[in-house]
């Protein structure tokens, strides 16, 4: 069996991975063990709820500090300490979020396989947005592989020489959130 962790911290990346852990989680050959960053804590509970998906592991409190030298300081450690404790077969990130970069890092670091959901966004401006497009870049340089949600982006990662074989235009997740939604029972109850 294959051990994925996918971390979310957020409500966009909670939306956007809700999809794809439901997928991972109905077939036989995953294990999936899902981190919750606990960036937006607060304001991620009624996502989670929504899509009814339970962290196994939340690690709240300074997460939601808009300093980025706290949250390091902070997520790193216990990603280390949580991604030895799991030793697991590949970590999913998604998007751009400093808890998402950081959680790449400490794979990284670990020699985990890094997978990228969202990948090869790019504005070409490290300042804008800020810190998001040079943790794009960052999270890009140590992934295995790339899931981007359109050609325009696959493009991106291909002009920054990164493996043709290594990228995967999935589409953008946040439809397939949408259609999980309108499909599920609490949005037909209403």
């Amino acid at each position: 069996m294959i051990k994925l962790v996918v971390t979310f911290g957020t409500r966009p990346e909670i939306i956007k991975l809700a999809p794809v852990i439901q997928k991972l989680e109905s077939h036989k050959g995953f294990n999936i063990v899902k981190i919750h960053t606990g960036q937006h804590d607060g304001l991620a509970q009624d996502m989670l709820s929504l899509f009814g998906i339970k962290p196994d592991h939340n690690l709240k409190s300074l997460a939601s500090t808009k300093d980025l030298f706290e949250l390091t300081e902070f997520l790193l450690p216990k990603l280390k300490t949580l991604f030895l404790n799991e030793q697991p077969d590949g970590v999913i990130v998604q998007g751009d979020t400093t808890s998402s970069y950081l959680c790449a890092m400490a794979a990284f670091y670990l020699k985990i396989p890094v997978f990228h959901v969202e990948a090869g966004l790019r504005s070409f401006d490290l300042y804008n947005p800020f810190p998001e497009e040079i943790n794009r870049k960052q999270i890009t340089t140590v992934s295995e592989l790339h899931f981007v949600p359109t050609e325009i982006a696959k493009q991106n990662l291909l002009n920054e020489h990164v493996d043709s074989k290594k990228v995967f235009n999935t589409g953008n997740t946040v439809i397939d959130a949408l259609f999980q939604i309108r499909n599920s029972e609490k949005y037909n109850r209403s």
